[in-house]
């Protein structure tokens, strides 16, 4: 869906006929000079090329229009000298647009910043600040072997710190379960202006519909959960908790922030640990039509019969035939063909556990006008 998608924040990275959006806090000559260079992954395959960055636009496509960036975590306060966490990780799951989650980068002027990548597959990617070829140099599999060896629980610790002060020399290292050490996974060196503030996040990057609000990684993600836990920065050579001290809590304060994804909570879980849950939704559909030759009028009435609220809901279904929505009450309609959306309003927003909502529409066809049964509620989550 969002083949060709772009970086609203920085520049994007041509990366094998892709394109890779850079990350958050992405402004700056340490991401907008992006030249070619090749490094080889850590286990031992082809060396990849990156590219020249450009500004692109995203492809059009049909009832789509602009790109979002959302993110949801800790930030870091400047003065610190290092950062680690565990990361849950969800093989299997990937999405045509980009999810970095979690992502690690401790900020004051840290040369590296270290995620999971859930594109066209999960990996682990490095990108380096300093190097004046800044950008992506390194990107592991995050396949059974790695797992193996460093996330044999389906999460795996890592630590970004600074090991030359004189250089600005920083080093990445992931906890090694099965020899209980550190192996370094890359080191770089160099000046790295812009941000003294580092972050603790889930990131996404989305193509989305002004009227849904959906983009692609919300539905691909349905029932996926992103955790991030026991962060910890390293000051004046100490490891101390990640707290009100040193970062404070971005994560979602209302449905709105939840671009691209109505239906994802960003929750805090401690002082130091956050976990963003996309839930598989419940809900139940009653559909009645009564007509006349040529036209019709349906009521709906959608039921949450999950455990949690529903906020900022989207009802989606694939008429059979040719049937077209002319006007709609208590919810707001996009129909491209047979595919048709219909998002609340903002008095009926809000669908508690066991509440109802009720809506409906007009509408012409010819032929025959057969019910649909096909419904999903925003993230794709079928109704009954």
């Amino acid at each position: 869906m969002t083949t060709g998608l772009a970086a609203v924040c920085g520049m994007a990275i041509a990366l094998a006929g892709g394109s890779i959006p850079a990350q958050a806090g992405s402004s700056g000559a340490g991401r907008a000079a992006v030249a070619e260079a090749s490094q080889q992954a850590a286990d031992g395959r082809p060396a990849f090329t990156i590219r020249p960055g450009l500004q692109s636009p995203p492809l059009p496509l049909p009832g789509w229009s602009g790109q979002l960036h959302p993110d949801y975590g800790f930030e870091i306060h400047a003065g610190v000298t290092g950062a680690r966490a565990r990361h849950s990780i969800n093989p299997g799951y990937s999405t045509g647009d980009f999810i970095y989650s979690p992502t690690l980068y401790p900020g004051s002027h840290s040369c590296i910043e270290l995620y999971d990548n859930y594109h066209d597959g999960l990996e682990l990617w490095v990108w380096d600040q300093c190097d004046v070829t800044g950008g992506l140099h390194k990107l592991t599999d995050i396949d059974s072997t790695f797992r193996s060896k460093y996330a044999p629980n389906s999460a795996y610790d890592f630590q970004i710190v600074k090991t030359n002060a004189a250089t600005n020399e920083w080093m990445a290292s992931v906890y090694n379960v099965t020899t209980s050490t550190w192996d370094v996974l890359y080191t770089t060196h160099g000046n790295r202006g812009g941000d003294t503030f580092g972050w603790a996040i889930f990131e996404a990057y989305t193509g989305y519909n002004p009227v849904t609000t959906v983009g692609d990684y919300c539905t691909k993600s349905r029932g996926h959960v992103w955790k991030a836990s026991g962060i910890k920065v390293q000051i004046s050579g100490s490891w101390v908790d990640l707290g009100p001290s040193n970062s404070h809590w971005r994560g979602l304060n209302t449905p709105d922030d939840a671009y691209g994804c109505p239906s994802v909570t960003a929750v805090r879980d401690a002082a130091n640990g956050y976990t963003v849950t996309n839930p598989t939704l419940s809900c139940e559909v009653t559909y009645s039509a009564s007509g006349w030759s040529g036209g019709f009028t349906a009521n709906i009435t959608l039921k949450n019969t999950g455990p949690a609220p529903v906020n900022k809901w989207t009802l989606n279904w694939d008429f059979a035939g040719n049937q077209t929505i002319t006007s709609t009450w208590n919810g707001i309609t996009t129909q491209t063909g047979q595919h048709v959306a219909i998002n609340n309003e903002s008095y009926n927003a809000i669908i508690n556990p066991g509440a109802t909502v009720n809506f409906g529409f007009q509408a012409g066809y010819t032929g025959t006008n057969t019910n649909p049964t096909n419904f999903t509620l925003t993230n794709g989550s079928p109704c009954t």
